[in-house]
């Protein structure tokens, strides 16, 4: 049997790590305190710093010493033995659909009896991070969004619910390229229920108690769509609640906001505020329908622009 690491400790200002009594990767200053990981994970990745928090837990930065490649490794908060089994269908959904706008999955290893998943490692920040600080150019959000439908179509057709898309599980290479991650609620279709998602993003079928399927997981990515054209998400509210009932009433707010001087985001917005004004049988009821028709709308655009 495999002797277990021991904790390593983190930096609380800058989140390094390192192993006790190993010399500091920092100047903070700081005292270190206990992390809740080891400074070497299965004899193989390297962690070295925290990069953040999300609903499953903590996400580091480690080393592949394998493969000699950086990557990301997840901690599972609070996770039980059942819901540990429930993570297969995530495993499955990333490893075995081949997608470029897809996150790689690595593999599940264990310490001291907590699951880790290890996935490719997006240097690139996420689209929440980017609508922090702006809108996205019109072209370019038609643009991301077919990719994106189309990396869902693929999800879709082997059978699986994303369930959770929102700004901050779309992540970017360093290059740019956008990426769907953090499957942490995908199931397989037949599996798939109302419960988890983030409010906002949630269709309003969903809200009624609906199983999510395809079509839940295009409506949120329309959502994504007209929130990276306007700046300005089409069912803000004073508090859930309000939220909740705008999205049940199906009716999203047009951008106040001017819009951005080099492009006009109308085009874009007008036809986004339609679909998510439409009912059920008159919207995108597969990621492949949606795909297509976001083609086809940007093809448009950009003949009007011409």
């Amino acid at each position: 049997m495999r002797r277990e690491e021991p904790p390593a400790q983190e930096c609380p200002v800058c989140r390094c790590l390192r192993e006790a009594g190993e010399a500091l990767p920092c100047d903070c200053g700081s005292e270190y305190v206990e992390a809740e990981v080891p400074k070497l994970l299965a004899g193989k990745y390297r962690l070295t710093r925290r990069l953040g928090s999300g609903g499953m837990g903590r996400v580091y930065l480690a080393r592949d010493l394998w493969l000699d490649r950086d990557v990301a490794v997840k901690t599972l908060a609070d996770i039980s033995d059942s819901r540990l089994q429930g993570l297969k269908p995530e495993a499955w959904a990333m490893a075995t659909v081949s997608h470029p706008a897809i996150a790689h999955i690595y593999g599940i290893e264990s310490w001291c009896s907590r699951p880790f998943l290890v996935v490719e490692f997006l240097g690139g920040g996420t689209l929440a991070d980017r609508l922090d600080r702006e809108r996205v150019p019109p072209h370019e959000a038609l643009s991301m969004t077919t990719l994106l439908a189309d990396a869902l179509a693929a999800l879709h057709e082997a059978g699986y619910v994303h369930g959770d898309i929102k700004p901050s599980n779309i992540g970017f290479t360093a290059s740019g390229s956008p990426k769907l991650l953090d499957f942490g609620l995908a199931r397989q279709s037949a599996d798939a229920d109302a419960a988890g998602g983030t409010l906002r993003y949630l269709s309003p079928e969903v809200l009624a108690g609906r199983p999510a399927d395809e079509a839940d997981d295009v409506w949120s990515l329309c959502v994504v769509l007209h929130e990276m054209a306007t700046g300005e998400h089409p069912f803000v509210g004073g508090d859930p609640g309000e939220v909740a009932n705008r999205i049940r009433r199906q009716r999203p707010v047009r951008p106040a906001r001017p819009a951005p001087s080099d492009k006009t985001p109308s085009a874009v917005t007008d036809w986004t505020v339609a679909m998510l004004s439409a009912p059920r049988s008159a919207r995108p009821a597969t990621a492949r329908e949606f795909a297509v028709a976001l083609h086809a709308h940007g093809r448009r655009h950009t003949r009007r622009e011409g």
